[in-house]
């Protein structure tokens, strides 16, 4: 197979003071070649990098692609300066987070042919690959569209980095873009957030609406407040509180099983909301009998019909929230979903309020992350699934 790699990265010179046997050497280099390209960022799996340019490799894949020389080579590399390991990782909780090193990774890359291949099942059809077919088309209109983004700003610039930033952003939407017409499409889920990617969700915002499926244009959907309603949604007393088959404490158990999810994972809800509104005889029930909670029924009561961030700054003021006031309302309430960080929370004004209206929900929200985990929790109550993209709090799909 072929894989992308730097190329200022002299792969015989590196494992050359090894000693290493010439048949010994080939695997090595091959199995060197394969990792770098894990870690390459490309236009395609950019969102799987964070900020600080780490990338997931859990140590499972890290053995398929390394085994016998996975402390061999990982030393070599950190040794040399190729890459750098997380110091967050933790061993059976938290999987291996690896950095290229700016030298590597900001130079260009070149195609490496290795007689290494992947051994995996073969994948069974998925809900995205119905749709990603020669039936998806984008309109020449964007070209005009781009040189005038271009054009615009390359007026307001001052320096040539900032125009090295802008070609390189470019750049990217136009290799997204060649990717739809050219019918390469791909997509992956985000090793940070969870998020799923794909050749239209990388696409810009500004030029979806030159997508056409069947020679008709594609509607972009919105979600408001998606992340917060379905909490509430799924919230009930028994569900938490009870030990039942359908109970939270036994399908956190079950996260843990394979056999479980395994028919689920590709199914449009998590495993949480799945174990809620599945009522047939899945697990060999013919019903629920919910009996539920008062403050929870408080929370589902609130208007997410209407905008639930500007409902909690209404609460409090008396007056409707100014665009930037209702923005940093939603951008602290995902810090209520996502984060148990006691002290950071405290600073926050969506997380105060909450905590000040719903008091019961911030309380339980709280005492479920310290059990799980923050991560635990996020994908437990996450819409999740196979759509196209699903935000953290407004779901669009394209």
């Amino acid at each position: 197979m072929k894989v992308l790699v730097p190329n200022n990265l002299n792969v015989p010179e590196l494992i050359e003071e090894l000693n290493l046997s010439n048949r010994r050497q080939k695997y090595v280099k091959e199995k060197i070649y394969h990792l770098i390209s894990r870690v390459v960022a490309t236009h395609k799996n950019i969102k799987k990098f964070d900020k600080n340019g780490y990338t997931g490799l859990c140590s499972k894949e890290l053995n398929m692609i390394l085994n016998r020389d996975y402390k061999l080579i990982l030393d070599l590399l950190k040794d040399k300066n190729v890459i750098e390991l997380d110091v967050n990782y933790l061993k059976g909780v938290r999987c291996n987070k690896i950095k290229l090193n700016d030298q590597y990774q900001k130079k260009d890359k070149v195609l490496k042919t290795i007689r290494r291949e992947h051994k995996t099942a073969p994948s069974k059809t998925q809900l995205l690959d119905s749709y990603f077919n020669y039936n998806l088309e984008i309109q020449k209109g964007y070209k005009n569209h781009v040189k005038h983004i271009y054009d615009t700003l390359r007026q307001e610039l001052t320096n040539d980095n900032q125009l090295l930033v802008l070609k390189n952003k470019i750049g990217i939407w136009l290799l997204t873009i060649n990717d739809i017409e050219t019918n390469q499409y791909w997509y992956n889920k985000s090793t940070t957030n969870w998020r799923y990617n794909s050749t239209i969700t990388n696409n810009p915002k500004i030029f979806k609406k030159y997508l056409k499926y069947n020679n008709e244009s594609l509607v972009q959907v919105d979600l408001k407040c998606s992340q917060v309603y379905l909490l509430s949604s799924i919230l009930n007393y028994d569900f938490f509180k009870s030990n039942d088959q359908l109970s939270f404490h036994q399908i956190m158990n079950s996260l843990l099983s394979d056999k479980f999810i395994k028919d689920i994972k590709s199914h449009l809800f998590s495993p949480l909301m799945f174990a809620h509104f599945e009522q047939r005889k899945y697990l060999g029930k013919d019903e629920i009998t919910i009996r539920d909670h008062h403050e929870f029924q408080k929370f589902r009561d609130a208007p997410f019909q209407e905008d639930f961030y500007s409902h909690l700054f209404e609460l409090e003021h008396g007056v409707s929230p100014t665009g930037a006031q209702r923005k940093s309302i939603k951008k602290d309430i995902m810090y209520v979903l996502f984060q148990n960080n006691r002290k950071h929370r405290e600073l926050l004004e969506g997380v105060r309020l909450l905590e000040k209206f719903y008091p019961f929900v911030n309380q339980f929200i709280l005492k479920i992350m310290d059990k799980v985990g923050k991560r635990n929790f996020s994908l437990l109550t996450a819409a999740g699934g196979e759509l196209p993209n699903i935000g953290l709090c407004g779901s669009r799909i394209p």
